[in-house]
């Protein structure tokens, strides 16, 4: 009878503890399968956070694959990839194309167009001429245009006479040499964060904080 007992209860716990095995497992799947980009997704269980944090730690150690700015700089990688995982970018991509100037988050304005591309926005940018209404000269102004899944349709231009007024125009070695495309690059940004704002509040474009 005893016997019996102790094999029933035996059995019981053999039960049990397979189950457990079970939810587990069940839990262990759930966690890798909750990832972004093939990597733990930070904002999910704890032990992806530590292992995010592991590979955060592993990373600042490289010497020639990691950007300069966040070399040895373990926190600041996971900063990056929290921000790529919540835009839907590759955090390798974050890493090269991110950066920080007085606290606020700066893209490239490559990066940018990839978080909207991601976010099915179809996006249209243009270079064309206007009169200028100070001497009546032709002057360059790059156009974006924005359509949102919805159909809605977000513009915004930046022109020469706007970097002007900025004191841009002609400043930096950028501006000298790439005039139009840093033109193109400021109608991104402003185009972009008004049609994507949950996305794209408060990110700006490389340059605009150190510029302007």
């Amino acid at each position: 009878m005893t016997d019996g007992a102790e094999n029933v209860m035996d059995g019981d716990t053999i039960q049990m503890d397979t189950h457990v095995g079970d939810v587990t497992a069940s839990k262990e799947k759930r966690e890798l399968q909750s990832t972004t980009n093939g990597l733990p997704a930070l904002s999910l269980p704890e032990t992806n956070w530590r292992l995010a944090e592991r590979q955060a730690a592993v990373m600042g150690k490289a010497s020639e694959a990691v950007p300069k700015a966040f070399r040895n700089k373990p926190a600041d990688i996971m900063a990056a990839w929290l921000m790529a995982d919540e835009l839907g970018i590759s955090r390798m991509a974050m890493l090269r194309g991110a950066y920080v100037v007085n606290g606020k988050p700066q893209l490239s304005g490559d990066l940018i167009m990839a978080v909207a591309r991601g976010a099915g926005v179809k996006v249209t940018e243009t270079l064309e001429t206007v009169a200028s209404d100070i001497e009546g000269e032709e002057v360059p102004v790059a156009i974006c245009k924005a359509e949102l899944p919805n159909g809605e349709v977000v513009s915004a231009t930046f022109s020469a006479i706007d970097a002007q007024m900025a004191g841009l125009w002609g400043g930096s070695d950028a501006w000298k040499k790439y005039p139009q495309r840093m033109l193109k690059m400021r109608a991104r940004g402003f185009c972009l964060r008004d049609a994507i704002p949950h996305l794209l509040a408060g990110v700006y474009t490389e340059g605009e904080i150190i510029e302007g």
